[in-house]
């Protein structure tokens, strides 16, 4: 509902272009940024006009494994031995809470199909 805002939209994108483009990989993103960045879209746009509940469950997501070791990586290392090919883009997701009292109509197999379709339309972008 939110990317097919243009001003959200090319805000979001604009600040997101300007941190994923900073950092080599993924080392270095973090969702606390990128939630910043979020919001930031969010109070600068006519998205803010949108319901408080509906804002308030939005969320970012980084899409790596609990097992990726990048996450807590601060920098990259001089060794060259880091060979990872994915970018910031790869991995945002934007992720919205369901409310508890829908969680019985969408369950977690629904939300990981949102995360498949979100990502799959973010990457055309």
């Amino acid at each position: 509902l939110l990317l097919g805002q243009g001003d959200f939209f090319s805000v979001l994108m604009t600040g997101l272009h300007a941190e994923f483009e900073s950092k080599v990989g993924i080392v270095g993103i973090y969702t606390y940024v990128l939630m910043g960045i979020v919001e930031s879209a969010i109070k600068s746009t006519n998205a803010a006009e949108m319901p408080a509940s509906v804002l308030n469950r939005l969320q970012v997501e980084l899409d790596v494994d609990a097992t990726d070791d990048t996450q807590y990586m601060f920098a990259v290392p001089n060794n060259g031995s880091f060979k990872d090919e994915r970018t910031g883009w790869d991995i945002f997701l934007l992720k919205y809470v369901v409310p508890d009292r829908l969680t019985a109509i969408l369950g977690e197999e629904e939300m990981k199909q949102y995360r498949q379709v979100f990502s799959m339309l973010f990457g055309m972008l």
